[in-house]
């Protein structure tokens, strides 16, 4: 092997360890890099599975081959918005928990949310308030040229999204389900108020009075994808828990721009 050789060998080197340390500095291509190794399953309440695989959020609720995988699995187990503990998962029309001696395990059915991963998945709640100033909840509406005279449900949240130290406010309210009968336009709406600067997150507006009206509840927040980017668990809650429609947003913000991206839904 001449000089020449083994000085085109060394640049070559040089130029590919060069290449490995941009790579591996992108915060980005880290997370590429990673996914494809990180997997998890989310349950929520008794109608509703979600799976993290290949850098993407699956709705896979009505794939009874992977449910059926999931048979006797443990999973982190979340009741009344309190980790109740570690527990194998058995459905017949709906989840039953069991401890590792086949003992069952009492729960709240309509509180279900149920965790396991290959990784380390945080699940955070924060208790939901009654809004004391309908201010930002009035601004809303009233873009949305909608009625605040029959609200049915409101309530905020205070969660610390961006990691930047401080509190940002969510907001749910809904006027369905009402206890006498009104002419009011159906809603349901979620949204987070950063900096007195409001964002959308959910909108459902009824407009066919046929439809099953629900209510919204924040049922969590968690990043699933393991990106450093969290996610919140909204759904819609009817009188039945098997029409319960659930969604996952994905919290953002590029170019100092704020948005929520909705990553999958139930429905």
């Amino acid at each position: 092997m001449n000089k020449y050789t083994k000085v085109a060998i060394i640049i070559i080197i040089f130029f590919i360890i060069l290449l490995l340390a941009v790579l591996l500095s992108s915060d980005e291509r880290k997370t590429i890099l990673q996914s494809n190794r990180y997997e998890s399953y989310l349950v929520v309440g008794q109608n509703s599975i979600f799976t993290y695989q290949n850098k993407n959020i699956y709705n896979v609720t009505k794939n009874k081959e992977l449910r059926n995988a999931l048979e006797w699995e443990k999973f982190t187990i979340i009741s009344d918005h309190k980790k109740l503990g570690n527990y194998l998962m058995h459905y017949d029309e709906k989840w039953y928990l069991f401890d590792e001696n086949k003992t069952a395990i009492d729960y709240d059915e309509e509180t279900l949310i149920a965790y396991k991963s290959n990784y380390n998945l945080k699940y955070s709640y924060k208790s939901q308030n009654e809004v004391i100033d309908n201010k930002y909840i009035n601004k809303v509406l009233e873009t949305k040229k909608l009625s605040g005279d029959h609200i049915t449900y409101s309530s905020e949240v205070y969660f610390d999204i961006d990691n930047d130290g401080q509190n940002e406010t969510f907001y749910v309210v809904g006027n369905t389900m009402p206890i006498e009968a009104n002419e009011d336009k159906k809603y349901a709406i979620s949204f987070m108020v950063k900096d007195e600067i409001i964002y959308l997150i959910y909108v459902n507006l009824f407009e066919d009075f046929k439809r099953v009206y629900c209510l919204p509840q924040i049922e969590g927040f968690l990043d699933l994808n393991s990106n450093n980017k969290n996610e919140i668990i909204i759904s819609c809650n009817t009188m039945s828990t098997l029409q319960q429609q659930v969604n996952i947003y994905e919290f953002n913000k590029k170019n100092n721009k704020i948005y929520f991206q909705l990553k999958a839904s139930n429905q």
